[in-house]
């Protein structure tokens, strides 16, 4: 997700976008990507349960504090890291943040390439795997 100052999520088809209030504008960059990747989820994974998740993510930080669910330097970034998995936890989603290079400009962006994976257990991957084929 690339959500910086103000910008845009995408998911396939589906997009959002927004700015940042001027209180959040004060906020650490940091703060500010962990906040975006939970609103993504928020966002385009509402209706999902029962599954796992692949969230690209172009903030290193946020990705390790969604991995380890948190952290104990920065109060502030694990609070926010703790809403999102109990947001989570809540729908019984598992989420594995990946590092996704960032362009400089979202206008630059082919935002066509970007998707929002959603695994079911892995048990029924095969299953899926199967059908995607069959459906191509």
């Amino acid at each position: 997700m690339h959500l910086v100052l103000a910008g845009v999520l995408s998911v396939k088809e589906k997009r959002a976008s927004g700015s940042w209030s001027s209180i959040e504008l004060k906020f650490h960059i940091n703060y500010l990507e962990l906040k975006a990747a939970f609103l993504g989820l928020q966002c385009f994974a509402k209706d999902f349960q029962n599954c796992e998740l692949l969230h690209q993510v172009d903030n290193t930080s946020a990705v390790a504090y969604i991995n380890k669910m948190g952290g104990v330097q920065f109060k502030h970034l694990n609070s926010i890291t703790r809403e999102l998995w109990q947001w989570c936890e809540k729908r019984n989603i598992w989420v594995f943040a990946s590092y996704m290079r960032n362009a400089k400009d979202e206008s630059t962006m082919d935002w066509k390439t970007f998707f929002f994976y959603a695994f079911p257990p892995f048990s029924l991957i095969l299953k899926c795997v199967n059908k995607i084929i069959t459906e191509l």
